[in-house]
C-alpha cells in the first residue's frame, strides 16, 4: 500500500511534518538523500531560538511576529512530537538539559545600526512577546515568558569580551537548544513512530502526476525508484526551489549563502579545565558579524561571518565540503576579541546552507541595509493538487509551519483535522 504522503527531506522539516501527520493518524515517508536522517543544516548551525532580536532592520515588525510565534510554539509542538521518544510514557523535553544561557548582544562599532535603535527594536520585541504570550504557550524552551522584563543596556564590558572592548551590549532572555542533542531527539521520535517510514540515500530527480495521485522519480544506491501518493510535502532545503519547479509550482526567488560553523574545545579536552565558564552565549550586532555559544558539555559552536561565509548567489553552487582554513581563521579572529578562547582549539566544522527570501532578486548581502537577509517574514505553506511546498527559512519557526501544513494535507486527504490528542 503507499503511503498516505510523501514528505521530501530529512531536516527538521521534513522529519516535523511526518510527526504532525502521524499525530493525526497519517502515514508517510520521508525520501532523504543523505545516508541519514538531519545531517546537515539542522545540525550545522547554533541551535538559537529567536525571538526577532538579530533582525533590527526589518522595520515592519513582521519578521518579529513571525519569529515570536514560531518560538513561542517551538518548545510545545517539539513536547508533543518528541517527549515520548525512546522512553514509553509521553513526557516532556527536558529542556534545561540542552538548551543554553541567555544571549547578550554586543554593538559593534560599524554596526549597520546605533545602539540606540537597537534598543528601540529590542523594546519592541519585548511588547510582542508579551502580546502573544497570552494567546500562545508562553513556554519557551522551559522559561516562562509570560512575564518577560525589559532588556536594559548591560554595565560594564560584554560578558565574555576582553574587557578593553567598549562596546553597548544588551542582555535578552534569548537562547539556542543544542542542535545535536535536538536532532537526536527527533531521530527517536521518528524511529518509534509506526507511521513513518524513512527512504535514506534516496534523491528526488523528477515529479509525474495523474489526476488523483504524484509520483516521485528517485536515484537511489540499487537504481531508480518511483514512490505514490496523494500528497507529496517537500521539504527539501537547498533543492526546495527546484523541486516545486519540477511540480508545476511557482519556485520561491531565494538567496543562498554557505556559512561555515566552528566547534571549539578546551586543550586537553572538554573536562580538563573551567574555560568554559568564561565564555557567555554572545550574538555580535549588526551586520555581517557572528555568535559564541557555549554547549553544556564544554565545547562551543563559534560563526564569524567575515570569514565563515564562503559563498552567496541565487543558486546553491558551491561545496560544502569542510575547510580547515575557514575554522582555524574563525577561531583566530574571534580570540582577538575573546581571550578565553585562546585556551581552545578546532574540535569539528562543517558548512551549512542558509536560505532567504529575495522577491525581487537583489541579491544583496547582509552587509547592506536592505538586504533580503534581514528579512524573514515570508513563512508558509504554497500548494497546488497535492502537492506542498514548505517555506519557513528558520529552525524557530519549522515546527510551526509543519504543523500547518500537516492541517491543510489532512484536510485535503480527510482525515482527522480536529486538534491532535
Amino acid at each position: 500500500m503507499p503511503p498516505d504522503s510523501l514528505v521530501i527531506g530529512g531536516g527538521i522539516q521534513g522529519v516535523t511534518a511526518a510527526l504532525s501527520l502521524a499525530e493525526r493518524g497519517i502515514a508517510s515517508t520521508i525520501l532523504e538523500a543523505d545516508p541519514a536522517l538531519l545531517t546537515r543544516a539542522t545540525l550545522r548551525n547554533e541551535g538559537k531560538i529567536h525571538l526577532g532580536f538579530v533582525y533590527a532592520l526589518d522595520q515592519s515588525g513582521d519578521t518579529v511576529a513571525q519569529m515570536v510565534e514560531g518560538a513561542l510554539t517551538f518548545a510545545p509542538l517539539l513536547d508533543r512530537w518528541c517527549g515520548g521518544a525512546g522512553g514509553g510514557e509521553a513526557r516532556g523535553v527536558e529542556w534545561s538539559a540542552i538548551r543554553t544561557e541567555p544571549f547578550a548582544y554586543a554593538v559593534i562599532p560599524d554596526s549597520l545600526a546605533s545602539a540606540d535603535e537597537i534598543q528601540s527594536h529590542y523594546a519592541r520585541v519585548i511588547e510582542e512577546i508579551r502580546s502573544r504570550a497570552d494567546d500562545l504557550d508562553s513556554d519557551y524552551c522551559g522559561v516562562d515568558l509570560a512575564e518577560v522584563g525589559e532588556v536594559t543596556r548591560g554595565e560594564g564590558p560584554p560578558p565574555g569580551l576582553d574587557p578593553s572592548l567598549d562596546l553597548d551590549w544588551f542582555a535578552t532572555p534569548e537562547v539556542s537548544v543544542d542542535p545535536r542533542a535536538l536532532c537526536t531527539l527527533l531521530e527517536r521520535a521518528v524511529t518509534d513512530s509506526p507511521l513513518i517510514e524513512v527512504q535514506t540515500s534516496c534523491q528526488v530527480t523528477g515529479v509525474e502526476r495523474s489526476e488523483a495521485s504524484i509520483t516521485l522519480i528517485c536515484d537511489t544506491p540499487d537504481g531508480q525508484s518511483t514512490y505514490t501518493s496523494e500528497a507529496v510535502m517537500n521539504c527539501a532545503w537547498q533543492g526546495r526551489a527546484a523541486l516545486d519547479d519540477l511540480a508545476g509550482i511557482e519556485p520561491e526567488r531565494l538567496i543562498y549563502r554557505l556559512k561555515h560553523q566552528v566547534i571549539v574545545r578546551p586543550v586537553g579536552g572538554v573536562g580538563s579545565g573551567a574555560e568554559a565558564h568564561s565564555i557567555s552565549p554572545l550574538t555580535l550586532v549588526q551586520g555581517p558579524y557572528g555568535d559564541v555559544v557555549p554547549w553544556q558539555g564544554g565545547e562551543v559552536y563559534l560563526s564569524w561571518y567575515p570569514v565563515g561565509r564562503s559563498f552567496i548567489g541565487s543558486a546553491p553552487e558551491a561545496s560544502q565540503d569542510s575547510d580547515p582554513a575557514v575554522a582555524e581563521a574563525t577561531l583566530e579572529h574571534l580570540r582577538q576579541m575573546i581571550t578565553a578562547l585562546d585556551r581552545y582549539e578546532v574540535a569539528d566544522h562543517a558548512p551549512a546552507w542558509i536560505l532567504a527570501p529575495d522577491p525581487a532578486d537583489q541579491g544583496t548581502d547582509i552587509s547592506s541595509t536592505d538586504s533580503p537577509l534581514h528579512d524573514r517574514s515570508r513563512m508558509g505553506v504554497v500548494s497546488g493538487d497535492g502537492w506542498y511546498s514548505l517555506r519557513s527559512h528558520k529552525l524557530t519557526t519549522a515546527p510551526l509551519v509543519s504543523e500547518r501544513c500537516a492541517a491543510q494535507v489532512a484536510e485535503a486527504l480527510g482525515a482527522r483535522v480536529s486538534e491532535p490528542a
